[in-house]
């Protein structure tokens, strides 16, 4: 089997995938592709994540790029599958319990600064913007699924090579 992967994988950052598939006689070829990063036919594209944090990243602060890819997937009428790659996280219902790190930074954050403006100093920067709890950003996931048609699905990084494959194969 040849699945395709996008010329946008940074080589050396997805070797459990490569390591996998050269194991099982799965080849990769790199293209570039239109959306997503592995994909068999243009009927599914699978978009690789590593963690909740880079999904954090697509849906928060870099939103309209994320978005943008639904919806050309959406038009293309290619099934787009977001594989989230997680030790621990098996569903968006287990999603919702993830201790967004973001939250630790800020509350350090705003406690230097709340500390410093109450003593005069400081005055110039602003209380930045809490993070989004991850109640919420599930929320942000559910409704992109509602309407981008956007499945998430997770994995242990061991297991992504073979989620991939096995995805794939589902929707030829």
């Amino acid at each position: 089997m040849t699945i395709i992967e996008d010329t946008g994988q940074k080589i050396g950052q997805h070797d459990n995938i490569s390591k996998w598939c050269a194991e099982n006689n799965v080849i990769l070829r790199r293209q570039k592709l239109n959306v997503g990063d592995y994909v068999l036919t243009p009927a599914v594209s699978i978009d690789t994540k590593k963690g909740m944090a880079e999904i954090y990243s697509d849906i928060v602060s870099d939103h309209e790029r994320f978005r943008n890819e639904c919806i050309r997937a959406q038009e293309d009428g290619t099934r787009l599958v977001i594989l989230i790659e997680d030790e621990h996280i098996t569903s968006l219902e287990e999603a919702k319990k993830w201790r967004n790190p973001r939250i630790q930074q800020y509350e350090h954050r705003y406690g230097l600064i709340a500390r410093a403006q109450k003593a005069g100093k400081m005055l110039e920067h602003k209380i930045p913007k809490p993070p989004v709890p991850s109640d919420r950003l599930v929320g942000m996931m559910e409704a992109m699924s509602l309407k981008y048609n956007v499945e998430w699905q997770f994995c242990h990084p061991n297991k992504t090579g073979e989620t991939i494959c096995k995805i794939l194969m589902e929707g030829k």
